[in-house]
């Protein structure tokens, strides 16, 4: 799944196959990819505005190759904190 935020988030904590993962305060156009092969859950304390799109494995597999790496190589940390300008200012 690929997370982006629309609107300031303050600090949550996410669960992943139940261990704790704790994000810091998230700006509009924070980015996130969750690999819904684990079991996820989330604290939200703030109210949200985010989309969610839901991607097949296929898309995932063909990222990685672009890559020039397989599948399992292709890493995404869920405490990284990047941000997708272009997204951010698309919308008004």
């Amino acid at each position: 799944m690929v997370l982006i935020e629309f609107r300031p988030l303050g600090p949550t904590d996410m669960f992943r196959d139940g261990w704790q993962i704790k994000q810091p305060h998230k700006k509009p156009g924070f980015f996130a990819l969750y690999d819904l092969r684990q079991s996820w859950a989330g604290d939200m304390r703030d109210p949200f505005d985010n989309v969610s799109m839901f991607l097949p494995i296929s898309t995932v597999q063909e990222l990685a190759a672009e890559r020039n790496q397989t599948f399992s190589e292709l890493r995404y940390d869920a405490q990284d904190r990047s941000y997708d300008e272009v997204s951010r200012s698309s919308r008004g």
